[in-house]
């Protein structure tokens, strides 16, 4: 119980204020000397026996000598102090004797927000930030005797005899200043989405404020301030900080855009010391092409190891947070690199699960094989941020893509025919009924899924998109569909199969397509990934082997081995591809000095996330 522990460690516990109870007022010809009733004193701190619960509080100038007793925890979880005095020593107060001294009181300790307008007690060799609550009476646990929470003070004065109390102990406490430990400040902000393609998808934006030193103890339980300003708008948008790890290098926040909102955010995060902050804007609304656009120009990558276990890794699915999801050792693995975790869900959902899809909460989307062809599609864990793990199991459908919002998409899997399927809130909503075949392959923030489908299952795949207006289908394509990828702007990423040779297109928001050259070398390429900016990323191969490339409209395709920065990059060799998230953080394999891995593509103008090497 290391709060108790530090409790009992500190020479002082700090208290704002006092509540005193006059409960019979001494009085001088029937004139009262205190007025009846609560009155409010300050104590800045109370001295304690340093390895003991004992405290000496001082009130209206007198010293009680409480000896304290730990009782155990209530109810939410809380160590429980009982203080307690009985002193018949006379001793003189004001203009009268006191006769007797006793009472008590039972208080909580908790942790507390830091405050910075106390002083610091002469003479403290170590302070404690705690908070001291009255507990009343009736949520006192039954091993505590239900005395009631008062001290009362017998005071015999020239002309009659009277009471007074401590009531309570209420309102704040907090540290003196400064605090034990220096505060971190702010070395940047992330945001875990660079721009909003769309205004029809502005629920929220999250993101990381990144310190130079990690959160301590005695900074409370949150040191982080973050404001969003709409700069055309000239208004504050809501920001509240969604949590906070202690001892962690970076405190992760959410900003509530109102729906309408479109132009420059502004949004800037300091600790206790405004003139340090750090600000980033962000794009909402603002597109053109194929989404934000301009977020990639110049970009380099620093290659971060996600390796796994080499006979049957693989990782296939990315967020915003840069976590991933996969296999590796025998399971499905979810990677929580923003959290320093690697979690073998595969442990809870059985060895036969597949994940394919990860959103920001940490929220998995699969199928686990049941045998004989069937399929049983999954969603795992938290619905919100802090949430408890759920699980829903729909049988013979494969889920392929999950998006923000917590739409899944997929294909259901019925007597050797495939129909795409869109889940929500626990509902399986079947999709093109009339069609020979279709496969739903991937869902924007929106709800709005996309993938293929053949209407006699003799004509060539073509693809088809859910759209204000019921599904719509994306036109004609020069070949067969062979895979599909899209973001909030309402671009398309696909990939047809021409004369036995893949070949990616785009597919514009208001109409239009672009085709898009391979790499240099390479005689076929397929897209795997298109994030809210415009960048697509995808593999090509030639007559030398895989070369994993980006796309943009202002840059055309890149080698992504030309892109990589830092030390060791020559022993780095990236053949594949396999996802981009709205950061431009990308999801790659190959190889290390000859070793076959993954890695994490991490463009070099943002933080380095905590990335565990397993």
């Amino acid at each position: 119980m290391a709060l108790l522990d530090d409790f009992l460690a500190a020479d002082t516990v700090h208290v704002d204020v006092l509540d005193i109870d006059v409960l019979e007022s001494p009085s001088i010809a029937t004139v009262g000397i205190l007025p009846l009733g609560r009155r409010r004193e300050q104590v800045p701190c109370i001295p304690k026996r340093r390895g003991t619960a004992d405290v000496t509080l001082t009130v209206m100038g007198l010293n009680i000598a409480l000896r304290g007793a730990v009782m155990g925890v209530d109810r939410s979880g809380r160590p429980l102090v009982r203080w307690s005095v009985d002193d018949t020593t006379p001793r003189p107060f004001r203009s009268a004797t006191i006769r007797r001294l006793r009472g008590q009181v039972t208080v909580a300790l908790s942790s507390l927000i830091v405050r910075t307008d106390l002083t610091t007690c002469d003479g403290a060799a170590a302070e404690f930030d705690v908070h001291v609550e009255l507990v009343p009476t009736d949520d006192q646990p039954e091993a505590i005797s239900p005395l009631p929470n008062e001290l009362r003070v017998a005071l015999n004065f020239p002309i009659s005899d009277g009471l007074f109390g401590v009531a309570g102990l209420t309102a704040d406490t907090g540290a003196a200043t400064p605090p034990a430990t220096a505060f971190p400040q702010p070395t940047s902000i992330s945001m875990h989405r660079l721009c909003i393609a769309s205004p029809r998808i502005t629920p929220s934006v999250t993101g990381q404020l990144w310190l130079d030193t990690p959160v301590a103890r005695s900074h409370g339980t949150s040191v982080g301030v973050v404001t969003a300003l709409a700069v055309e708008q000239n208004r504050l948008l809501r920001a509240d900080v969604r949590a906070l790890v202690r001892g962690a290098s970076s405190i992760f926040f959410e900003v509530f855009l109102p729906a309408d909102t479109v132009g420059t955010v502004r949004v800037t995060g300091y600790t206790n010391d405004s003139s340090q902050s750090r600000h980033v804007d962000i794009v909402v609304g603002d597109v053109s092409g194929l989404g934000c656009g301009g977020v990639v120009e110049g970009e380099l990558y620093e290659p971060l190891r996600v390796g796994c276990e080499a006979y049957d890794c693989g990782w296939t699915g990315l967020n915003d947070l840069a976590d991933i999801v996969g296999h590796s050792g025998g399971l499905a693995m979810r990677h929580l690199t923003s959290r320093g975790v690697l979690d073998p869900v595969g442990r809870v959902l059985g060895p036969d699960a597949v994940l394919t899809a990860i959103d920001d909460n940490g929220r998995v989307a699969g199928a686990l094989d049941a045998g004989n062809g069937k399929v049983v599609g999954l969603l795992y864990g938290p619905r919100k941020p802090g949430g408890l793990a759920t699980l829903d199991l729909l049988p013979g459908v494969w889920l392929s893509a999950l998006s923000r919002s917590g739409v899944a998409a997929g294909t259901r899997i019925d007597g050797g025919r495939l129909f795409a399927v869109r889940w929500s809130d626990g509902v399986v909503e079947e999709l093109g009924k009339g069609w020979a075949f279709s496969a739903a392959l991937a869902v924007d923030d929106a709800g709005q899924v996309a993938g293929m489908y053949s209407p006699d299952g003799e004509t060539p795949a073509r693809g088809f998109r859910m759209g204000s207006e019921g599904i719509e289908d994306l036109g004609d394509l020069p070949g067969s569909l062979l895979s599909v990828a899209v973001n909030n702007a309402g671009a398309v990423a696909v990939t047809v199969l021409i004369d036995d040779c893949a070949q990616p297109f785009l597919l514009l928001p208001g109409g239009g397509r672009v085709d898009v050259a391979a790499p240099e070398g390479s005689t076929s390429a397929a897209f795997t990934g298109l994030n809210d900016s415009g960048t697509a990323v995808g593999t090509a191969w030639g007559s030398a082997g895989p070369i994993p490339f980006r796309f943009a409209l202002e840059q055309g395709s890149q080698d992504l081995n030309a892109l990589l920065s830092g030390d060791g990059k020559e022993e780095v060799r990236i053949e594949t591809a396999l996802a981009i998230n709205n950061v431009g953080q990308i999801v790659v394999s190959g190889t290390e000095k000859g070793e076959s891995t993954y890695f994490l593509l991490n463009p070099t103008s943002i933080p380095t996330p905590q990335v565990p090497i397993p």
